[in-house]
């Protein structure tokens, strides 16, 4: 597997609180950072890999423990976890990166080289939709904050139209097209995120997830192979402690839902 170098960062820019919490996230930073660098200078195998998931883990305390959403952090993060042969955590890593900064280009790449360790009959989820072509910066704000300037255009669109009405002001009118094309590409956008969710997205993370036809463990066996970890999901319902997840060819099936993290922290 080829060594995936660290992404700088500066942990001070992403904490926002106290100055003890400051210097407790810098030194457990450092360590991460540490344990990475003795990983990559390790030779015996079995001691590399597991200085690469100590190195995972304490990118990970970072991440947790101070409510820090760092792109280039989580990077690290996976390129330690993929290393260290955490397939699932990888994905996963990348995936919260490119949650934030959705087109950032080392995150998309290490997460297709990720995804590469995958079995060649995990489908993965395509990339470059018609909806992402056109309307690539649909994830940088809250379907919430999107429904709120979609409703100011139209609403700017109204007064525009009754000003081009009254008083014949050409600029007006012209406003209030450009205006009311705005909104109706916002409307478009929050709409498809209401059936495309991004919040449901989810990873495999135990080492195999075994997909059911129901949910329930006496179920039958839904595909011939458990899905293995770092498969990608959409979540589509979740009753109990199941789920019941779409994959990327677009069969469904049930899975334990311990079995699956979710690509928005926040999201139980």
């Amino acid at each position: 597997m080829n060594n995936l170098p660290l992404t700088f960062l500066l942990i001070t820019s992403s904490i926002t609180t106290s100055l003890v919490d400051t210097r407790s996230a810098d030194k457990l930073l450092n360590q991460a950072i540490a344990e990475y660098h003795e990983a990559l200078n390790t030779t015996p195998p079995q001691k590399k890999t597991l200085g690469f998931r100590r190195a995972e883990h304490l990118f990970d305390q970072v991440l947790t423990n101070f409510g820090i959403n760092n792109v280039a952090l989580y990077i690290n993060m996976g390129n330690a976890a993929l290393q260290g042969e955490h397939i699932g955590q990888a994905i996963l890593a990348y995936r919260r990166a490119l949650a934030i900064t959705p087109r950032h280009a080392k995150a998309q790449k290490n997460l297709e080289h990720a995804r590469e360790h995958l079995p060649s009959w995990v489908p993965r989820p395509q990339p470059n939709t018609l909806l992402d072509t056109f309307f690539f910066w649909r994830t940088a704000l809250p379907s919430a904050a999107l429904t709120l300037i979609a409703s100011l255009c139209f609403a700017i669109s109204c007064i525009l139209i009754a000003i081009s009405i009254c008083w014949k002001h050409l600029w007006a009118r012209n406003c209030s097209v450009i205006s009311m094309a705005a909104w109706l590409a916002l409307l478009v956008v929050s709409t498809a995120n209401q059936w495309d969710p991004i919040s449901n997205n989810a990873v495999v993370t135990t080492p195999q997830a075994i997909a059911r036809a129901a949910d329930s463990a006496g179920a039958p066996i839904r595909f011939a192979e458990p899905l293995p970890a770092g498969t990608e999901v959409k979540v589509l319902e979740q009753r109990a402690d199941w789920a019941r997840i779409q994959i990327a060819n677009g069969h469904d099936a049930w899975v334990r839902l311990s079995s699956l993290t979710f690509v928005d922290p926040n999201q139980i």
